[in-house]
């Protein structure tokens, strides 16, 4: 027994060691022939909240790097990045968003909510944005960060930055040892984030995952589930009811599925077309920012593999949402 069992134990040993062998050396002509850049939100960006499952560590510097880019994140004394809010302007405009919101792979005062602010300063308007978009964040995030702050900063208006991947989020990331994870995945989250920060070879197997996987669309999102859709449309009614109740004004800003083409397939159209006459039918005002792209240089909107906005993608959308809150103030909404 004892000798069919060392039997069965040794070859397996071997291929272990073999395996683990050939990692290291993988790893190694990596760092030496090709090296990558590390793909990690750096440890204690982030931080457990009870008032909306998590947030930024606030008062913090750290850094994100993925393959394509390397920037700072400062996060003000509320969680959230940029600014502090300024709570006696005379128009507040509060943003609810994700990752695209936050501004994730452009530096410091170069997302789009940023860029929006310094040019409505220059027109002299008294108009505070204050940005709660936060990578990961979702409906439930998202009507929790307005619970939050409808009360204290008290908004004249709420822009909500919709995003088709929020579609089919059932429940909130979590942080776990100052790394933002899955509930249900927390063990494989910390081994994720310490490949994340540690190997080289990781980084170029996701990679070659965007540039093979992702390569045909920002967001897999095609044929969208009825029922995910609504539960995605149920957190966006609640935000509306939560609005009225306070006489604020509330609009969502569709997103660009696709922000490389302007041609969406016809099985996402029909979808997008069911969300927006939903919208409709509760009364919530939206604007489709698909239908305002730009004619040409589409490609240097988005990082080629991440699919978040560049740099020059910001400032095209700052400008698009530097249109929306002016015309939502000159037209006395919310006040």
């Amino acid at each position: 027994m004892r000798t069919m069992l060392k039997k069965s134990i040794v070859p397996a040993a071997l291929v272990f060691l073999s395996v683990i062998i050939s990692l290291l050396l993988a790893e190694g002509l990596i760092r030496l022939f090709f090296p990558q850049n590390l793909y990690s939100f750096e440890k204690g960006l982030f931080i457990k909240s009870d008032d909306y499952g998590y947030s930024l560590t606030p008062n913090v510097e750290k850094k994100h790097s993925q393959p394509e880019y390397s920037y700072i994140i400062r996060s003000n004394s509320f969680g959230f990045r940029g600014k502090e809010p300024d709570f006696n302007a005379d128009y507040r405009v509060l943003i609810l968003g994700d990752s695209m919101g936050m501004g994730q792979g452009v530096g410091e005062g170069k997302n789009l909510a940023d860029l929006a602010q310094v040019y409505l300063n220059k027109q002299r308007y008294n108009i505070d944005i204050f940005n709660t978009s936060i990578a990961g964040y979702f409906g439930f995030n998202e009507l929790k960060v307005l619970s939050k702050f409808i009360n204290t900063y008290k908004p004249n208006s709420v822009v909500l930055l919709f995003l088709w991947n929020d579609i089919g989020m059932y429940e909130s990331l979590s942080v776990s040892n100052g790394y933002l994870v899955l509930n249900d995945r927390v063990k494989m989250g910390h081994i994720r984030e310490w490949l994340n920060n540690n190997s080289q070879l990781f980084c170029l197997i996701k990679k070659f995952y965007y540039v093979n996987i992702k390569k045909n669309g920002n967001i897999n999102v095609n044929i969208i589930n009825e029922a995910d859709m609504n539960i995605a449309l149920n957190y966006i009614t609640e935000m509306k009811k939560l609005c009225d109740k306070h006489n604020v004004f509330f609009s969502v800003v569709l997103l660009p599925h696709n922000t490389t083409s302007n041609k969406e397939s016809d099985d996402f159209m029909k979808s997008k077309a069911i969300l927006m006459r939903k919208l409709k039918e509760n009364s919530i005002k939206y604007v489709d920012w698909a239908k305002l792209l730009p004619e040409d240089n589409l490609d240097k909107l988005v990082f080629k593999f991440d699919k978040h906005w560049t740099e020059y993608g910001h400032k095209y959308f700052s400008g698009l949402l530097t249109d929306h809150i002016s015309d939502i103030y000159l037209t006395g909404k919310g006040r």
